[in-house]
């Protein structure tokens, strides 16, 4: 159905860029203190997936019409520095239609001793998902 279509498509893409990020800060979706530390930023603003580089301005990666006049929801909770959840969430009217997700290991993050950034060991729904990869995005 369009929900499934929609809800793992936007997690599939998510979760690429996560896999592939050397970098990763986890920031609240009302937090404005907080300076994004890296360039690449993926957040949700009114249902829809907003994305930004360093080259280009924010926008909506998927498009208007492509989201079914539903919502999608995002939570994330990094267990550690180098283990997170993602889930997606495709609402209609605050009903749940279809729901996707899984934990990860970010490996490039463990491989250069790294770790994830910001609010890790809490669960968040729409943070913004600040990050560098190894991988050019689409």
């Amino acid at each position: 159905n369009e929900a499934k279509m929609v809800g793992d498509n936007i997690y599939n893409w998510v979760s690429e860029q996560i896999v592939y990020a050397t970098d990763l800060q986890i920031i609240e979706e009302d937090d404005s203190h907080e300076t994004p530390q890296y360039s690449n930023i993926i957040r949700f603003q009114d249902g829809e997936l907003r994305y930004k580089t360093a080259t280009k301005a924010e926008y909506n990666l998927f498009g208007e019409g492509y989201y079914a006049h539903s919502d999608i929801k995002m939570t994330v909770k990094a267990y550690n520095k180098h283990m997170i959840s993602i889930k997606i969430e495709v609402l209609k009217n605050r009903e749940v239609l279809y729901q996707t997700g899984s934990s990860m290991k970010v490996l490039n993050i463990q491989l250069k001793d790294g770790a994830i950034k910001g609010m890790v060991g809490t669960e968040l729904v729409n943070p913004k998902l600040v990050f560098s990869s190894t991988k050019d995005a689409a």
